[in-house]
């Protein structure tokens, strides 16, 4: 196994809307930035193709609460867990609820504002 020895600044998980809009917003900075993606996200069995059938396997709105009281929410207003100081909430999950609308351009200009106040972060 290959251990990894360089460090970067930033580590982005996921180059779905949030992921990807962070990635390119970040990425004049200058800073060293890793982006981790899974790959195929659905094995190649029936149910995946039958949309209710995702829905209950991969729920897309687990809701993670924002809050300033880190012993009743996840997330501080910032979208950064409370528990670990660089760890930030980009996607659909921290919806409080499925808005019955496609929430793609809501997830990419969230993660342009969090990717402002990581910027100034790492100044």
């Amino acid at each position: 196994m290959t251990s990894i020895t360089e460090r970067y600044d930033i580590i982005i998980t996921g180059t779905g809307a949030g992921g990807g809009t962070l990635a390119h917003h970040l990425a004049p900075t200058g800073k060293k930035i890793l982006v981790l993606e899974r790959g195929d996200f659905l094995e190649r069995e029936q149910d995946n193709w039958n949309p209710q059938e995702v829905y209950q396997k991969f729920s897309i709105y687990p809701s993670y609460r924002f809050g300033t009281d880190p012993k009743t929410f996840i997330l501080a207003l910032n979208c950064r867990t409370h528990d670990v100081e660089n760890l930030y909430v980009l996607d659909s999950s921290l919806f409080p609820s499925n808005s019955g609308t496609n929430p793609t351009l809501t997830i990419m200009a969230n993660a342009l504002r969090i990717g402002d106040c990581i910027a100034e972060r790492l100044k």
